[in-house]
């Protein structure tokens, strides 16, 4: 089968498209790459002593999530934690079981971001804890070095649509003992 200039100009401008597509792809991971080393803490250790009687019991998702959070050095962990609950309904949600996205994040448009899809019209992450390095990318642009006083109502002010959305986190809080 022989092709007309125009069907190989075509069929070299499809290729030409592809290459690019591809390339742009790559850089577009390695720049996610880029960021999540960013925020990444350094690795260090966390002595938790564990009591004899639970040795042999699995870690919960729940306090697997609490301590990744202290780890990375999120900032109030406590409220970061109460608000992955309030979001999640306690982990259940279609979010965060399909999309990994602990804490109801939207796909920013100005800020850099981890999340590498849209699911359910909100950000899709590959993992849980790549849900929480974006978090900390929302808290390195809006809500950086605040006492929780502060940082409450930077999330009743720029984080949330629902006018009772702190009073939610506060209660998740009091009854978690945070």
């Amino acid at each position: 089968m022989k092709l007309t200039k125009f069907e190989a100009l075509l069929a070299f401008l499809l290729v030409i498209c592809m290459v690019g597509m591809i390339w742009m792809y790559d850089n577009i991971q390695d720049q996610n790459r880029k960021i999540a080393e960013l925020i990444m803490p350094e690795e260090m250790e966390i002595n938790i002593p564990i009591d004899s009687m639970a040795t042999c019991e699995a870690i919960s998702l729940a306090d697997s999530i609490m301590l990744y959070l202290i780890e990375c050095k999120v900032q109030h962990p406590d409220i970061a934690f109460a608000q992955i609950m309030l979001e999640t309904g306690w982990l259940k949600s279609k979010l965060y079981q399909r999309g990994n996205n602990l804490f109801g994040m939207k796909y920013p448009k100005k800020r850099p971001t981890t999340a590498t899809s849209i699911v359910y019209g909100h950000a899709g992450y590959t993992s849980w804890k790549v849900s929480i390095h974006d978090y900390m990318l929302w808290q390195s642009y809006f809500a950086r070095n605040l006492t929780k006083d502060e940082y409450f109502d930077v999330l009743s002010k720029r984080y949330a649509i629902d006018p009772d959305y702190v009073d939610k986190v506060k209660l998740v809080m009091r009854n978690k003992g945070g």
